[in-house]
């Protein structure tokens, strides 16, 4: 039993590393689809562009705010306060436990199909050996899709972001989720992880 929670704490202490990996990861496509935002609002798919209606000025001399209206204010500001915090307190354990359960389930789809193409039968112990090397390349195409697309971004009509600047973050992204990763198989490898524990 003992033996049995020491290498659950191994693959725990591996695995934070990774889940690092996976929350800079979730950075980098934020940043990667933002970047492609302006040319959603180019094609109207986001936000149709209508005439503008022209109305005459309306003037009007300005009030004092009620004290219901600055308690409504300040109820609004402490909700939504309130709602970052818990927010950003709930955001890793949430990309933790979705990257594993999407990285065992990708894995498995992925390794059963390469069995298939390269004609092998398709038996447990055969996707177990390939699982790791597929979650590797899961891993390296999570990393280099969204600097590929922050490259390609640049091509788009009407962005406003200087492409050096957001090229260096995604890059800067990219360099500190591989290294997350490799901490992680580094650790894992000198913590003796069965491969299988790591994702």
């Amino acid at each position: 039993m003992a033996k049995k929670d020491k290498s659950r704490w191994r693959a725990r202490f591996a695995n934070t590393f990774g889940a690092l990996g996976y929350v800079v990861v979730v950075f980098q496509w934020v940043l990667a689809l933002a970047l492609f935002v302006p040319m959603l609002n180019q094609v109207d798919l986001l936000w149709p562009q209508e005439p503008p209606v022209v109305d005459a000025p309306v003037v009007s001399a300005p009030s004092e705010p009620s004290i219901l209206t600055f308690i409504g204010v300040a109820v609004i500001v402490a909700i939504m306060l309130a709602l970052t915090v818990y927010i950003m307190l709930k955001l890793p354990s949430a990309v933790v436990r979705t990257s594993r359960k999407v990285v065992h389930k990708s894995s498995d789809t992925v390794s059963s199909a390469l069995l298939h193409v390269m004609k092998k039968p398709d038996t447990k112990k055969a996707r177990e050996r390939l699982a790791p090397r597929v979650v590797a390349f899961l891993k390296l195409a999570a990393v280099c899709l969204p600097v590929l697309l922050v490259f390609l971004s640049r091509y788009i009509q009407g962005q406003t972001a200087d492409d050096s600047l957001i090229l260096f973050m995604a890059s800067s992204l990219s360099n500190i989720a591989v290294l997350m990763f490799m901490v992680q198989y580094f650790g894992a490898k000198i913590l003796k992880v069965n491969s299988a524990d790591i994702w």
